[in-house]
């Protein structure tokens, strides 16, 4: 008999090393059904696979934030730009910068603040509105004002429309779907060994003994990996010093244990 392999508890990297375990076990030639769950198997490890290297969610994300920020830089620089030119002491400076300021004003002064596309709808009507009043802006001294929000809403736009693009050209799997797809197929090839065995279990032995010890092996990992977890929930003072409970490492996004796939195995080889 085959033992119970609780999907759930295994993290995707887990998963995946389990499905390529199962499948190097399986070195006997079978054919029909039990060939096309091997085959199925392997095709969803690969997709898991690559959806965890894949980092289509954040390979956009910090240049993005990055030229935002630039943008929010530009927006302040001008607004306060404008703001010291009404103060200016040349009168025709002053006049020019009292009109600028104004035209600044009629939009969103804290247009910085707003979403991506809200603040480039908001700075791209703004950059029009200079732009058409281009001989007050540069009486107001102004100009570098003007041109710096316009390289840094362009700079935007075009690392906005980069991620767009990407996104819309990739056809592959989530992690989460990627994750459930490859649960499903690790189920429908034990229970097809599961009967396998319960036809024929003299022949089935050497293969159902395999199965368990790598089934038997990652579930430890999985309940001693459950059991850090819950202990560190019950007293979170424990920690290493560096805020992360003892015997745990920190992951990417802040969690306690990481999801990263590992350079070594898991778990060691079959022997």
């Amino acid at each position: 008999m085959i033992v119970n392999l609780s999907t759930s508890l295994l993290t995707s990297n887990q998963l995946v090393d389990t499905a390529d375990h199962l499948i190097n076990a399986t070195t006997a030639p079978f054919d029909g059904q039990f060939a096309k769950r091997l085959t199925r198997t392997g095709s969803a490890s690969e997709q898991l696979t690559a959806a965890l290297n894949k980092d289509s969610r954040n390979a956009y994300t910090k240049p993005l934030r990055e030229a935002d920020d630039d943008r929010d830089d530009a927006c302040l620089f001008f607004k306060y730009g404008a703001l010291g030119a009404e103060y200016h002491p040349d009168q025709e400076t002053r006049a020019a910068g009292i009109k600028v300021k104004a035209i600044f004003d009629r939009h969103d002064t804290r247009l910085y603040n707003l979403g991506y596309t809200d603040q480039s709808t908001e700075m791209k009507s703004l950059i029009g509105d200079l732009e058409s009043n281009l001989e007050t802006v540069n009486n107001s001294g102004l100009t570098a004002h003007m041109d710096y929000l316009k390289s840094s809403q362009l700079a935007f736009e075009q690392v906005y429309q980069a991620k767009i693009d990407f996104e819309n050209n990739d056809t592959s799997l989530t992690e989460t779907a990627a994750r459930k797809e490859l649960a499903e197929e690790l189920d429908d090839l034990i229970g097809v060994v599961r009967i396998a065995a319960k036809d024929d279990p003299e022949a089935m032995a050497t293969l159902v003994n395999k199965y368990n010890e790598v089934i038997n092996e990652v579930m430890a990992l999985a309940r001693a990996r459950r059991t850090r977890r819950e202990n560190a929930s019950q007293n979170p003072s424990t920690d290493n010093g560096n805020g992360n409970p003892v015997n745990d490492v920190p992951d990417n996004s802040g969690g306690i244990i990481s999801d990263e796939k590992p350079d070594t195995p898991q778990f060691g080889p079959l022997g």
